[in-house]
């Protein structure tokens, strides 16, 4: 069994493994996968988020306890679109980059790439095309993820692109990049924005059951092609 766990990590299987669907679409092999990062390729911790978005507040002129005082109230108000984080905090695009700096540099710190992706990113690249897509920065995702470079033929971050999932944008510049036809893309990720954006491109949608939202409850009403319980299935693929 592969570890997935760490100081900010804990994996519970309680739901039963539906059985995966091989290669959707007409019967093609998947050529171009598009994984997320947060959540499915290094960890993410709920503390560093709560910090930083308190942090955040601040840099807006807004008390962080008009908003959420504790962990439960934070998760009660959090949205998981960035977008709409930042309009209730009362922030535009023109604040990015220094909230987008604000955050990384209180979260990041907190986080750690899972240990298995090496190995699994080095079997897989053998037969197939690996991209990152994420919704944190390029940077962000290229240090966390230098052990994979070789294996990463693409890394596109917030700052790549003009609309971040759900939106398809970074999926069709994958695909154009790698001449990558529908039926042959699939996008891996761990949340509602990641399942919306491949379903918007009209791909092939792969659900991690290690991530920030679980399955059971949050992402099979969405039916993704595959589900994967622990990294040990990605090599199915």
């Amino acid at each position: 069994m592969i570890d997935c766990s760490d100081h900010a990590f804990i994996i519970v299987l309680n739901i039963a493994k539906p059985k995966f669907k091989k290669h959707p679409g007409g019967g093609k092999q998947v050529m171009l996968i598009i994984f997320d990062c947060d959540g499915v390729l290094r960890s993410f911790s709920w503390q560093g988020i709560f910090l930083s978005y308190q942090a955040i507040c601040r840099f807006a002129g807004r008390n962080p306890n008009k908003l959420f005082t504790d962990m439960k109230s934070f998760h009660q108000w959090f949205d998981y679109d960035w977008h709409a984080n930042m309009r209730n905090i009362g922030l535009n695009k023109k604040h990015y980059p220094e909230v987008t700096r604000i955050f990384h540099e209180i979260h990041d710190p907190l986080i750690q790439t899972f240990p298995w992706v090496e190995s699994v990113f080095r079997e897989l690249a053998t037969r197939h095309t690996l991209t990152v897509l994420s919704s944190s920065t390029s940077k962000s995702v290229r240090l966390s993820l230098a052990c994979c470079v070789p294996y990463v033929a693409t890394f596109v971050g917030s700052d790549d692109v003009r609309k971040i999932k759900p939106h398809p944008e970074g999926i069709h510049y994958l695909m154009g990049l790698h001449q990558a036809s529908r039926q042959e893309t699939l996008i891996i990720g761990d949340a509602e924005p990641d399942i919306i954006a491949g379903k918007n491109a009209g791909i092939q949608t792969g659900a991690v059951d290690w991530g920030i939202r679980r399955i059971g409850i949050h992402l099979a009403e969405l039916e993704p092609d595959f589900v994967f319980h622990s990294p040990e299935d990605l090599l199915s693929l």
